[in-house]
């Protein structure tokens, strides 16, 4: 794959979330971003509300567009890598370098402006170069 095919444009008016961990982890490695996985369902009360609230906070869709690559993900779609990344619940908020080494793991409810912090905290641990936990994701 083409590396100017792997860069992209960030909207700052809705998060555009990608939807396999592969090719995100590629983007990400490319643009030196971490990359942001939330776990959801349709089935998830609480999932649906993250979505309407925290992710259509403007100050979220900011901070997601501009420092990660965000990936969405249908908890039993991918049962195996929720597992890999020690996700039994939803809604999850991961943040990993391009690594896939963990530098957030969050079950979710919390306010928006809490969570551009947290974000923002994930993002120096990973210019840091720290982690809280490697990840192995195996086949």
């Amino acid at each position: 794959m083409a590396e100017a095919s792997l860069k992209r444009i960030p909207s700052t008016h809705k998060i555009d979330w990608q939807h396999t961990l592969g090719p995100a982890q590629e983007i990400a490695e490319v643009n030196d971003r971490p990359l942001l996985v939330f776990f959801t369902a349709s089935w998830c009360g609480p999932c649906q509300s993250v979505k309407q609230t925290t992710m259509q906070n403007p100050s979220v869709i900011r901070e997601l567009s501009k420092n990660f690559v965000p990936v969405m993900l249908d908890f039993d779609q991918n049962r195996y890598l929720a597992s890999q990344l020690n996700v039994s619940v939803v809604p999850t908020i991961m943040v990993l370098d391009p690594s896939a080494n963990s530098l957030l793991h969050k079950v979710t409810n919390t306010s928006s402006s809490m969570f551009v912090r947290e974000l923002q905290k994930a993002k120096q641990l990973k210019e840091e170069g720290r982690t809280v936990k490697p990840v192995s994701l195996s086949k």
